[in-house]
This record gives structure tokens, C-alpha cells and sequence, in this order.
């Protein structure tokens, strides 16, 4: 199994989302709570009310994902959860008339399916059972919708398939239960006026982790591929560098050559008679024949 980040990294760019045109929602919002987080304002116009509930603990752990899958405005919703190690029951007032009810989760921790799984039920009716949200998305950091119609007439409230349970002054108890591993989570929870058939499209489901894993390969072998591209793209680089830098070496040590031959055809230059040879070699004969000469006269002088 791949680590969270690179399955959610992933599934990001190779699901497709099939989320709809936006739409405005917010004249149909009865009630709608960002579950262990602040009040924000979702996708489709949806306000949600920051969570006043105080049961189990709430928890920002999901905020390293970015929940691809999800409208850019929804994702502040499954970064925060609010999860108990019992029951978790959220209960709203509500009046007779049709409703539709959305169920927002987000598996932020665990990394295989199995390792959380929980019921979820409406005033005592099991409206999921056995809740694997990893198991639904086949990767951590991903949203996963769930959309229920119902409706209630008096004290009784028709779910689909013509499942009957009851309302007692109005409320409807909504309750994450414990189940066969770990602890019951929710990240938001809508209450909407209507039906739930022309609601915007829940983020797209995960696909079988038989074709994650071969797009994924795929995914890593083209990764390797423009990896090696780009090596040898800069040992080329790098390689050519060398090369100018010994052509530049090479022309400054020819020109330093170059130099040297100038400096030393300029001190010597071709043979020149010296024009001052002939006059040293006039004096030395004068000093000569003045010395000649004067020694007969000396020796005259002698005589005397």
C-alpha cells in the first residue's frame, strides 16, 4: 500500500469529478453544521453553522489533504470531523414536508479498508451499515457523499423503500455508531427542503484498487521517465559547460602566446647596425696614434 499522500495525490488527477454546474442550495438549507469545525460557506451557497455539539472530540487532522475530488469551496468541510469512541448522535428540529439529507465523510487517517467501520441510522433506522469509507473511495484524503430522501407526515418518518420508523416532537436523531473497528466519524451533515433528486452530483466515487495500482504504476513510470530525461538533458548541459570553459582556457592561454611572441619580436626586431660602432672604433685608433707618435718625442726630451 502507497502512502496517503501519493494515493491522494493520485486519485486527484486521475479521478474524474463529476460534480454538476454550480447551483444555489442555500433558499433550501434547513439546517447544515460543519461537523468538529468553524461556521463556513461551502459549495452551492450552503452556510454551515459552526458544530455546538460537545459529545466525542473534534479534530482538524484532515488539513494535510486537499480532497481533490471535492469543489474547491467544500474542502474546508472534510478537513475538520468530530468523532466519538461511542455513539455520536446529532438531532435537529424539523417540521412535516420532504427532505433530503447529506452525510459528508473523509477517511484522514487510516490507510487500508477495514479499519474503520461503522453504522449510521436515522431515528433508529439503519440507513448504512457497515460504513468503510476507505472501502468506498480506495484512498485516504478523498470526499465521500452519501444522499438520502425521507420525509416526514405526523409522527412518522418514510424513508425510501418504504421503510417506516417515527418522529417524537419533531426531531430527527442522527446517529454514527460504533461499529466492528475503530470509531464512528462525521465531517457535515445538510438537511435540505425537497427532494434529493436534483441535487448536484456527491464527488465521484473511488475506482477498484486493481486499476489504481496499474494507473498509478504507469503514473510512476513516466515520472522515472521525464526524470531521466531531465538528467541527462543537464549532464548535457553540464557537459557543454565544460566545454566552452576549456575553449575559453584555450584561447586565453593562446593568447598569452600570442603576447609573449609580440613582446619579444618587438624587443629585438631585425638586425640593425649599431650607429655609434664606427665612432667608438675612430677613437680607440686617435689614442693609439697619439701614443705612437709621442714616444719618440719623449725620448728626445730624454737625450737632453
Amino acid at each position: 500500500m502507497q502512502s496517503p499522500s501519493k494515493w491522494a495525490i493520485f486519485a486527484g488527477i486521475f479521478f474524474v469529478t463529476r460534480i454538476s454546474a454550480e447551483v444555489d442550495l442555500s433558499s433550501r438549507v434547513v439546517h447544515a453544521v460543519n461537523c468538529g469545525g468553524p461556521s463556513t460557506k461551502g459549495a452551492y451557497g450552503i452556510l454551515y453553522e459552526a458544530d455546538p455539539h460537545n459529545q466525542g472530540t473534534a479534530s482538524d487532522h484532515g488539513k494535510r489533504y486537499a480532497f481533490m475530488n471535492a469543489p474547491n469551496t467544500d474542502r474546508v468541510i472534510y478537513e475538520s470531523e468530530r468523532w466519538s469512541p461511542d455513539d455520536l448522535t446529532y438531532t435537529f428540529k424539523l417540521k412535516p414536508g420532504k427532505y433530503a439529507l447529506i452525510l459528508k465523510f473523509s477517511e484522514v487517517y487510516f490507510e487500508m479498508p477495514g479499519q474503520k467501520i461503522f453504522d449510521v441510522l436515522l431515528n433508529g433506522i439503519t440507513l448504512i451499515k457497515d460504513l468503510d469509507i476507505f472501502g468506498q473511495t480506495h484512498a485516504t484524503g478523498l470526499a465521500h457523499d452519501r444522499y438520502f430522501g425521507f420525509e416526514i407526515v405526523g409522527k412518522e418518518l418514510r424513508l425510501e423503500n418504504d421503510i417506516i420508523g417515527e418522529v417524537e416532537n419533531g426531531e430527527l436523531e442522527i446517529t454514527f455508531a460504533k461499529g466492528a473497528n475503530d470509531n464512528p466519524k462525521i465531517n457535515g451533515i445538510v438537511v435540505l427542503k425537497g427532494s434529493k433528486e436534483d441535487l448536484p452530483q456527491p464527488p465521484a466515487a473511488g475506482i477498484n484498487e486493481e486499476e489504481l495500482a496499474k494507473k498509478f504504476d504507469q503514473q510512476e513510470r513516466d515520472r522515472r521517465r521525464a526524470q531521466i530525461e531531465n538528467d541527462e538533458d543537464s549532464e548535457q548541459y553540464e557537459e557543454q559547460l565544460r566545454q566552452m570553459e576549456r575553449m575559453q582556457q584555450l584561447n586565453r592561454e593562446n593568447q598569452d602566446q600570442a603576447d609573449s611572441v609580440d613582446r619579444e619580436t618587438i624587443a629585438s626586431g631585425p638586425p640593425v647596425k649599431d650607429p655609434h660602432g664606427d665612432r667608438q672604433d675612430n677613437t680607440l685608433i686617435w689614442i693609439v696614434g697619439t701614443i705612437v707618435a709621442a714616444i719618440p718625442i719623449i725620448y728626445l726630451l730624454r737625450s737632453f
